[in-house]
């Protein structure tokens, strides 16, 4: 959002008055460290600036800085409502680079067209109907998950990283997370419902056999199962890199 120029120019004079005028009070107080300095009369000009900023001080800070100034107005953008005619973008009327308002031409979605995204990809099932319809069971998933711990994740240089653990857990506790696509696989939904319970038993089914068809790392995961099956003494670790490219 670009502030209008004059207003940005006013506000910087008002804020700069202010300044000036503080730095000549803290003079003032010690006028001992000043003798050598030789004193000049104020001028009409800082006479006029020095009232404004006395009428600016009995406005409170919130009200002037560092947005609002003395006899401006808030600038107000409108409503979002016209159309990027090259990628269909919802735009400000004031983000147009010309002057019409009846066929505006915008740069700062899609550089005037220069820049085409591929659409997004159709949900798959269970999610298209989970999210994006009316489905009774829609409103309580968000109210089963939000509040269950997550894995553990932090930063290294700029890249997000997280701990999964161990590919097998303790023996007395119950798999969890990616251990359930490893360890006894064979009661998946039970091992999933033993650490979040109280959720949908078919919707579980369902977006379990999601992750199960289309989902790469689920094999990678069933795959490192096997070979610690075939090997219970096998050391065997797991690292999921990714190829970065540019845009990522």
């Amino acid at each position: 959002m670009n502030m209008n120029r004059e207003v940005f120019k006013e506000r910087q004079r008002i804020l700069n008055a202010e300044r000036q005028q503080h730095f000549r009070n803290q003079n003032q107080k010690c006028p001992s460290e000043k003798k050598n300095i030789p004193i000049t009369r104020p001028t009409k000009k800082t006479k006029k600036v020095g009232n404004e900023v006395n009428q600016l001080a009995q406005i409170p800070k919130a009200h002037i800085y560092p947005w609002v100034s003395t006899g401006l107005e808030r600038h107000l953008l409108g409503q979002m409502n016209h159309r990027c005619g090259k990628c269909g973008a919802m735009m400000w009327i004031d983000e147009t680079v010309n002057k019409s308002s009846k066929s505006p031409v915008f740069t700062i979605c899609c550089a005037n067209g220069k820049v085409i995204l591929p659409l997004l990809q159709e949900l798959p099932y269970p999610l298209n109907i989970l999210l994006l319809e009316n489905n009774p069971h829609s409103p309580n998933i968000d109210h089963q998950i939000t509040g269950a711990g997550g894995v553990y994740t932090f930063r290294i240089h700029g890249e997000i990283y997280h701990r999964i653990g161990t590919l097998l857990p303790n023996p007395e506790n119950p798999p969890s997370f990616a251990q359930i696509y490893i360890y006894d696989t064979d009661h998946e939904i039970n091992n999933r419902l033993s650490v979040i319970p109280n959720l949908d038993f078919n919707i579980l089914i369902e977006l379990q056999q999601m992750l199960h068809e289309i989902n790469p790392y689920v094999n990678i995961f069933h795959q490192a199962g096997q070979l610690l099956r075939n090997d219970p003494l096998l050391d065997l670790r797991l690292a999921i890199i990714d190829n970065r490219t540019r845009d990522s």
